[in-house]
């Protein structure tokens, strides 16, 4: 559906992408697109070919993207705001043949392009380069649009994506077109999205939340996708009134920062926003209140991976439970399965497992992980969540997150969500620790915006968690690490750090 947006004649002259206030239309996007296409195919790339960018938002992403697809290759999207060293990681266990690089990212890298050992051509985003061994864009692009559409199985994985990497180092997983476009269907019989929207994308097209949740279904519609090169909180508040967005996205620290810049700017008029999507983490659920006071629109959560093509469960405007994922989409079959694999009943946890079309077509040449994850075409995600009375699922945790107290099942979600309904606290992460007495007991890291007493925490947490699940202390740090994705980053060594800055509140 992304793709053949590109193709349509009656999409030509309708606006795609609306960046740095300049419209771009879908058919100048197309023709850039074979621009690309023709200048990959001259440096040699060719079907099943590994083509990896890490470029920022904007119209030469969606340009790449195309041209990369139409020369048969296999698109690997990598985040700008990955270390060096990951990307060359990344690009050598692929083994990419070609990397598009965006030209902010070119004086740190070029001193080790020796260490991309598959790599035969890196280009960049500058109109020129001084760099040896770096190609300028206009080397790519300037030709006659010349080039040959190479078709490819629509079960073959033709975008390669990484995993958000909350728990261990992120895994690569193939994305065919077959399971895209079902997902997107699916979506779009779901949640409202129109042709006249302006979709605001504020996070990285790079990740599946934009890409495939956002864009995908914004482009199969003709409607325009409203970029930005960078999270400017106020700039994108701007941009969202000036071009009157209709739709937009976040993470929950991101929509966190656009409500404080909007509450502290007294000129802000809301924009014409119909909803906002929250997806990749736990959604406090006072942020669903404040949110609707400021911008009066909805803020609804929902749920996908990697593995899924995006997400496949999501509240809807009129069908909203604060505080869950919703329902979800059609033609997506939910299983919540025990330990022994058999359903449970509705209010009890279990592990998430989804089947469908929009299935990915595995972890990259690693079978015996992609086997591992699945039993008899289940996906099993790995997460823990609860089916409410009224059909709509809870999140509670990842499974190995979730820690016994005395025998009682305890979600660092939940608490994480009653702790951050104090007006202290900004932010938070909970963990389960030794406990002689009960095995685990849960312990609590803060952000505070102000001084408080821990007493007062104490007592917070007593009025709305049970003795299981109250924290048994509580310590002040400057920041919550996050992954790349915007996910808490809850790894052994991400803990770890934070203890180091961490203060013991007495």
């Amino acid at each position: 559906m992304l793709l053949s947006a590109f193709d349509r004649r009656d999409f030509e002259h309708r606006t795609a992408v609306i960046f740095m206030d300049r419209h771009w239309t879908y058919g100048e996007i197309a023709a850039e697109g074979r621009r690309v296409c023709a200048g990959l195919q001259a440096l040699g790339i060719s079907k099943g070919d590994l083509v990896a960018f890490r470029l920022r938002n904007g119209p030469k992403f969606f340009a790449a993207l195309l041209g990369c697809w139409w020369a048969g290759a296999v698109g690997a999207p990598i985040m700008v705001s990955e270390s060096d060293t990951m990307a060359i990681s990344w690009c050598n266990h692929l083994g990419v043949a070609c990397l598009l690089l965006d030209e902010s990212l070119v004086a740190t890298i070029a001193p080790r392009l020796s260490e991309l050992t598959s790599c035969r051509a890196v280009v960049s985003t500058a109109a020129a380069s001084n760099t040896t061994g770096v190609h300028p864009w206009r080397a790519l692009v300037d030709n006659d649009e010349n080039h040959e559409r190479v078709g490819v199985d629509e079960r073959e994985p033709v975008v390669i994506v990484h995993t958000s990497g909350t728990t261990a180092r992120p895994k690569a997983v193939g994305q065919s077109r077959r399971a895209m476009n079902a997902r997107a269907r699916a979506q779009l019989e779901h949640l409202p999205f129109r042709p006249d929207d302006v979709v605001c994308v504020v996070t990285n097209c790079s990740h599946q939340f934009a890409l495939q949740s956002m864009v995908t279904p914004a482009f199969s519609l003709g409607a325009a996708v409203l970029l930005f090169p960078e999270f400017k909180p106020a700039q994108v508040l701007r941009e969202m009134t000036k071009h009157g967005a209709t739709v937009t996205n976040g993470y929950p620290a991101v929509l966190s920062a656009l409500l404080e810049t909007a509450r502290q700017d007294p000129r802000f008029c809301a924009p014409e926003l119909r909803f906002a999507m929250s997806s990749s983490d736990k959604l406090p659920e006072s942020l669903c209140g404040q949110w609707q006071e400021v911008f009066d629109a909805p803020l609804l959560e929902g749920y996908g991976l990697s593995e899924t093509c995006g997400n496949i469960l999501f509240n809807r405007p009129g069908d909203h439970g604060v505080g869950t994922v919703g329902r979800p989409f059609p033609g997506v079959r939910i299983r919540i399965a025990g330990p022994d694999g058999e359903d449970v009943p509705d209010g009890t946890m279990g592990e998430l497992w989804c089947a469908g079309d929009f299935l990915f077509t595995g972890y990259w040449n690693d079978p015996d992980a992609t086997r591992r994850a699945m039993t008899e075409g289940w996906y099993r995600t790995g997460d823990q969540a609860i089916r409410d009375h009224d059909g709509r699922y809870r999140i509670v945790g990842r499974t190995g997150f979730v820690f016994k107290r005395g025998g009682i099942p305890v979600s660092p979600y939940e608490i994480e969500s009653a702790l951050a309904l104090h007006p202290a606290i900004s932010d938070c992460l909970v963990i389960g620790v030794p406990s002689e007495r009960w095995g685990k007991e849960a312990e609590a890291f803060l952000v505070l915006n102000q001084t408080i007493p821990v007493g007062d925490l104490h007592a917070h947490a007593a009025a709305l968690l049970g003795e299981p699940r109250r924290p048994v202390r509580f310590w002040s740090v400057p920041r919550i690490p996050r992954t790349p994705g915007g996910k808490v980053a809850r790894t052994d060594n991400d803990i770890g750090m934070l203890r180091v800055s961490a203060q013991l509140l007495t």
